[in-house]
């Protein structure tokens, strides 16, 4: 029996319809969160003692140093944004004592108003008050399968699209409207409904860079991360979004492998994660279609990447796409996946990138390739890793026959 890897992004919170890596909290800063939000998911995150084991006292300077340096000088504005932010979140039912009618009924009742203000129904000159709603329902998604369900049954999705598709929207909106559709699409009930929608091939196109652009917006670039989280999202536990995924799509979450800069690092672990999770189960025109993309050639280099995140997820993604999947195996001899996968498992200490390194020489290595994991000295930890503990009667190797020999 081959192996899967489950791709999960370290230690993680769902902030804003991305996967954020705790305890690296100075990077936030480059997904577009303004030091305001940042200082409520500190908040919302040091509820533990766990949770403050994983502060960062750099993160906390260079807080610091943001606000001290005028990042937040439109401190009028962000305290009125605030303020609405409340105001609605008291409308929901989300303000607890403050909130004047039943938590239940407010949720109810305010919902569609709230939809309504991000609508192309409302006035087009309102684009301010279009955004605070984008926002407050942005933070408020998160907070139960409730809200989510309200949002749903008032309208949000063809609300979403309009802000995604609109000519009246602007790159903002798309930012907001993609992190709205993250967060909704935490919902096992909700993401089918999204797939089938049809919004996977409107958010695959946020994907996509000016390649003529020397730089990008700061919305235009956490629109990538969000949009790579939100696919990611879709396809897991839903095989009926994985087959939405045609390839021209899955072109477009390849390309984003290809962006190599620091502010879009996260967008790669993204899109590393959504064609991780793709390949999990046995959907061979899935595999198909990303072999056919290109897959196995943009994934190999990211063994190599610095970035533990980065080359584990890449090694979850090879090992998910060869699994149970003939015409991949073939590929990845040619490409010499073995040797590469082997490389990784002896350079990582990250128990997670074994794992996904060891699951991925599993399920492709055979008796020919013994030559290359002794040469590597890796069968130790392949025997060690439960992923790959069985290698040994695999490729038929014991102690007494290292090598395997007949």
């Amino acid at each position: 029996m081959e192996e899967y890897i489950l791709t999960t992004l370290g230690t993680t919170k769902f902030v804003k319809g991305m996967h954020i890596k705790v305890k690296r909290m100075d990077e936030w800063f480059m997904l577009g969160l303004d030091a305001n939000e940042v200082v409520q998911h500190l908040v919302m995150l040091m509820k533990t003692p766990e949770e403050k084991e994983r502060w960062d006292r750099a993160a906390e300077k260079k807080l610091l140093a943001m606000i001290n340096n005028g990042r937040t000088a439109k401190d009028s504005k962000e305290q009125e944004l605030d303020k609405d932010k409340h105001a609605v979140k008291a409308m929901l039912g989300a303000g607890g004592a403050s909130a004047p009618v039943s938590a239940q009924a407010s949720v109810e009742d305010g919902m569609p108003a709230l939809v309504r203000r991000v609508s192309k129904e409302e006035e087009l000159k309102m684009i301010e008050k279009r955004r605070r709603a984008a926002q407050a329902l942005t933070n408020i998604l998160p907070e139960s399968v409730r809200v989510r369900q309200v949002a749903c049954k008032a309208g949000i999705l063809p609300a979403i699209m309009d802000m995604m598709t609109m000519d009246w929207s602007d790159p903002h909106l798309h930012r907001l409207s993609l992190a709205c559709l993250s967060n909704l699409s935490v919902d096992l009930h909700i993401k089918e409904t999204i797939g089938r929608a049809g919004s996977i091939p409107y958010v695959a196109k946020f994907l996509v860079l000016d390649p003529t652009l020397k730089s990008h917006s700061i919305d235009t670039i956490t629109s990538v991360a969000h949009a790579s989280a939100c696919l990611w999202s879709l396809a897991v536990g839903e095989i009926r979004n994985k087959q939405r995924f045609s390839e021209a799509i899955m072109d477009k979450v390849l390309r984003v492998l290809d962006y190599d800069t620091k502010d879009l690092r996260y967008a790669r672990k993204m899109a590393c994660g959504c064609i991780a999770e793709l390949c999990i189960g046995n959907e061979s025109s899935v595999k198909e279609n990303l072999q056919k993309a290109g897959a196995m050639k943009k994934l190999i280099p990211l063994l190599r990447n610095p970035d533990v995140e980065i080359h584990r997820l890449a090694a979850s993604a090879l090992c998910n796409l060869i699994s149970n999947n003939a015409g991949g195996k073939k590929e990845a001899k040619k490409c010499g996946l073995v040797e590469h996968l082997c490389g990784l498992l002896m350079a990582t200490t990250n128990k997670d990138a074994q794992y996904a390194a060891a699951g991925g020489i599993y399920n492709l290595a055979t008796h020919k390739d013994l030559e290359t994991i002794e040469r590597y000295g890796v069968m130790p930890k392949l025997l060690s890793v439960p992923v790959s503990a069985n290698i040994g009667a695999k490729l038929q190797v014991d102690a007494e026959n290292p090598l395997g020999m007949a």
